[in-house]
């Protein structure tokens, strides 16, 4: 667990606010008609909630002195807010905004190599998930699913895989997360108050499914 609750809580605070965007921004794109589509609110969900992720779901290159200073976080979020959610998908497709224009090269260089045209690559497209790998990123409105594509490898030029994500459950696991950090607070508080003497870990959260697709 983090040694340093003052900084565990000042993640918690980030996190929370990362989440609170995130479901504003999903709201906005669920709310939206068929034929608009908020690519601005997408954005701003792949971006918030992926920031988020990135707090509960330290990266693989992280470097071994903060991994040695700060070890276990995504156990102690856990722990202490009953938070076990998933958001390397959404990771995935803020990674394939961030770095469109690695993706769009990659997406020339691999139909150059297989002798393609390149008609028909978008940045973002609408509809369908294209089965030809054109779209970069997509928002398909009838499944409420968005996707970007991941990071071209070299050696599989015929490899055309996306991370794919539907909103509405973003939009639950965000409630979930919103809900299980505000809770940290006041746990922590309570427990420095107390007298000392080992204190029991907060009940875990229930679940959030919902079945409003807007």
């Amino acid at each position: 667990m983090l040694h340093n609750v003052r900084a565990l809580l000042l993640m918690a605070k980030e996190i929370e606010f990362h989440a609170t965007a995130g479901i504003d921004a999903a709201n906005r794109v669920l709310s939206s008609s068929s034929d608009h589509v908020d690519w601005v609110a997408l954005y701003n969900l792949a971006t918030h909630a992926g920031c988020a992720g990135a707090f509960l779901q330290s990266s693989p290159s992280r470097s071994r002195t903060l991994t040695a200073a700060f070890p276990g976080r995504a156990e102690a979020f856990g722990a202490l807010t009953a938070i076990d959610e998933d958001l390397s998908g959404i990771k995935g497709i803020r990674d394939a905004m961030i770095h469109a224009d690695e993706r769009l090269e990659a997406e020339w260089i691999r139909r150059e190599a297989l002798g393609e045209v390149h008609d028909g690559i978008e940045m973002r497209a609408v509809g369908s998930l294209p089965t030809g790998g054109g779209a970069l990123i997509n928002w398909n409105f009838s499944t409420r699913e968005l996707s970007g594509r991941k990071a071209y490898v070299k050696d599989k030029p015929r490899d055309l895989e996306y991370h794919t994500v539907n909103i509405v459950g973003l939009r639950d696991q965000l409630r979930n997360i919103e809900f299980g950090v505000s809770r940290l607070s006041s746990y922590v508080d309570s427990m420095t108050a107390a007298a000392p003497g080992p204190h029991p870990l907060p009940l875990r959260a229930t679940k959030t499914v919902s079945t409003d697709p807007r």
